[in-house]
């Protein structure tokens, strides 16, 4: 593989640019990290970790998450030293986000030996809005995307030298990797079908291969169990085709760079005079080659359990270990112009400015980090409820949890309870005196006996909260209005997602 070799180390100024980039990728994850309020799925890493020993961790991982315990135990660790908070919560994805940009880099070079490209790359990936996203969030995307770069880096070495100690570090980090997201492990899927077509498909049964093999097999196979668990619940976690028309509302659905920045890089791209690719040059074409084939083999791996199975998996989030090939092949093609002087590097410098002029600086203003957040209001809503609430209120919420739809089957599932109603729950005081009661994820007809009880056993009651977005607290206040005679005394209203309404009867109304 002499394409992966990299270059000897550059000059001082190449190492001051790629120290500059470290910096600033570092400052534009670690400002004020803690501050957006904290998205749905972190309350879900917020309820495992909050378990009062570690192995209730792990089994509240195994039995709810969609995932291993491995990320969940990284954050437990943090939480058990500094306690809880969204602070502690995310600082291990912050670390992890960070560390991404180093192994980036060198994985750069393997991949190009060209360190200008290297270095713009490291710059492609300290600004991607999407990447600082997933670097402040407690959930184990930044994890899993650091251990798939350095899968990666391990693969071509492993490719480049099969030596006993090259094999065992590439296998164990791939199964760590399979551990910090189960979605990931299609990156192996890759790594075999780009080994067996560069070397052939005997190449796989030498002694180095069939040592990954048998060490990625053995280290997950305490993995089964759960997969096999997952299998069986696999519509209650088919939450995609049921989401997209509200992607807008999601930071996780946008785009790998803002349009405008792209439009404008290209143009300036356009303008400077792009050389034409020359697939005859085998340098070239291997290393094209080589990323076409990480961006479209591991998709379509993922698109075919997900036919088989069922179940969508295409997400951003879950198909976020392709996304580095993107990043590589735009940071080359950047680079890839006439000119041999500065103008170069005119459609980078573009590119970085426009980032930051319509994207990450407008975000700065909005939420005081440089990144899209959502406004939920969980912490909110739960102070006014604490305030307000009287012993012996029911309340009623609505998290968006896929799992609510479960209550159908098991109304009075306390443990269940727990995990739905964690964003409220994690709010209140260990003492309140009134009773929390979800309503299902979806509504249609296998769910609307469900809320009927619901809405029947609101009715025996002088006093209920309806807290949620708008859409689901409507539906549930306006059948309590029509049905029951109940009046709105209370609104919440704020510029977050989740509001809240009190609800009672008009003989009580004050």
């Amino acid at each position: 593989m002499e394409a992966f070799i990299p270059d000897k180390p550059g000059n001082t100024r190449a190492a001051w640019a790629l120290l500059a980039c470290l910096c600033v990728g570092t400052f534009l994850r670690i400002h004020n990290f803690w501050l957006p309020n904290l998205w749905l799925d972190e309350y879900g890493t917020w309820w495992v970790v909050s378990a009062s020993t570690w192995t209730e961790v792990v089994e509240r991982a195994i039995n709810v998450q969609g995932q291993s315990p491995f990320y969940f135990l990284i954050v437990k660790f943090f939480t058990r030293l500094f306690g809880e908070g969204s602070f502690q919560l995310r600082l291990p994805s912050v670390i992890f986000g960070i560390l991404t940009l180093f192994v980036a880099f060198r994985l750069a070079l393997q991949i190009f030996r060209d360190e200008n490209v290297a270095l713009v790359s490291v710059a492609v990936f300290s600004i991607t809005e999407q990447l600082i996203w997933f670097s402040q969030n407690a959930r184990p995307y930044a994890l899993a995307l650091f251990l798939t770069l350095l899968s990666f880096l391990l693969f071509l070495h492993f490719l480049r030298s099969r030596r006993m100690c090259n094999s065992l570090l590439y296998a164990l980090t791939t199964a760590m990797l399979i551990y910090a997201h189960f979605l990931f492990g299609f990156v192996l899927l890759f790594h075999i079908v780009f080994a067996a077509f560069r070397f052939g498909w005997r190449d796989l049964l030498s002694k180095y291969w069939l040592l990954v093999f048998l060490l990625i097999a053995v280290l997950c196979l305490p993995l089964t169990g759960q997969i096999v668990g997952l299998y069986g619940r696999r519509q209650t976690l088919d939450w995609i085709p049921l989401m997209i028309q509200s992607i807008q509302a999601s930071s996780l659905a946008r785009s790998f760079a803002d349009p405008w920045a792209l439009i404008l890089a290209t143009a300036t791209m356009l303008v400077v005079g792009m050389k034409p690719i020359d697939l005859r040059d085998a340098p070239t074409r291997e290393v094209l080659l080589f990323l076409f084939s990480w961006l479209v083999i591991p998709l379509v791996g993922v698109w075919a359990i997900a036919t088989i199975i069922g179940v969508s998996f295409f997400e951003p989030r879950y198909t976020l270990f392709v996304y580095p090939a993107v990043f590589y092949l735009w940071a080359w093609l950047m680079l890839h112009l006439k000119p041999a002087n500065w103008l170069r590097w005119l459609p980078t410098f573009v590119f970085l400015a426009a980032t930051f002029a319509v994207s990450l600086i407008p975000n700065l203003v909005e939420t005081g980090t440089f990144r899209h957040s959502e406004k939920l209001g969980w912490a909110q809503a739960a102070r006014t409820l604490a305030d307000a609430a009287q012993p012996g209120d029911l309340v009623i919420f609505y998290s968006a949890f896929i799992e609510a739809d479960l209550f159908v089957q098991r109304p009075q599932d306390a443990f269940l309870l727990s995990y739905i109603g964690w964003p409220l729950i994690a709010h209140l005081p260990a003492n309140y005196s009134f009773t929390l009661v979800s309503l299902p994820f979806l509504q249609n007809d296998r769910t609307d006996p469900y809320i009927k009880s619901l809405t029947i056993q609101a009715s025996k009651h002088d006093r209920v909260w309806a807290i949620g977005p708008d859409r689901q607290r409507n539906y549930f206040a306006d059948e309590m209005i029509s049905q029951f005679g109940f009046h709105p005394i209370y609104r919440y209203l704020s510029n977050n997602e989740i509001k809240v309404s009190l609800l009672v009867r008009s003989h009580n109304r004050s």
